[in-house]
């Protein structure tokens, strides 16, 4: 059996749909445990939702760019590779960390560059569900 994160074996055990997340800073190796966990999940019979690639850069919380600190676009080459669609990615943002631990994203949200991230992917995951199974499925 592969090697399932608890965060896709909550959502699978709740829900026919899963979706894929990870870090893809070791990019082979990240890439080959998602491989394992979408070729598991379409074994059993579970709609993949799609891949999210996290660690993807660094929020500099001075100056809000965002640099490499790992390689990146693993996420999208595997998405191709499966046949899922590409959800977005996600990088490492010390400003999301500040806010939600002092409750204030919600008045600090527009200068977060992972809360933009968050929202384009949950977008196309609401535009996904809406259009139907065949394309949460990814055709």
């Amino acid at each position: 059996m592969p090697k399932i994160q608890m965060s896709e074996f909550f959502i699978f055990s709740f829900s026919p749909s899963c979706l894929l997340s990870s870090s893809f800073h070791l990019q082979a190796v990240a890439a080959a445990d998602v491989l394992r966990q979408v070729t598991f999940c379409k074994k059993t019979g579970a709609n993949v939702l799609g891949i999210i690639e996290t660690l993807s850069g660094f929020v500099c919380p001075h100056c809000s760019d965002c640099g490499l600190l790992f390689s990146k676009g693993g996420g999208k080459r595997l998405a191709e590779h499966c046949k899922l669609e590409f959800l977005g990615d996600v990088p490492i943002d010390p400003k999301l960390c500040q806010y939600l631990d002092t409750g204030t994203l919600s008045e600090n949200r527009a200068s977060c560059v992972s809360y933009k991230s968050y929202c384009g992917i949950v977008e196309k995951i609401l535009g996904n569900i809406s259009l139907g199974s065949e394309s949460i499925e990814g055709g």
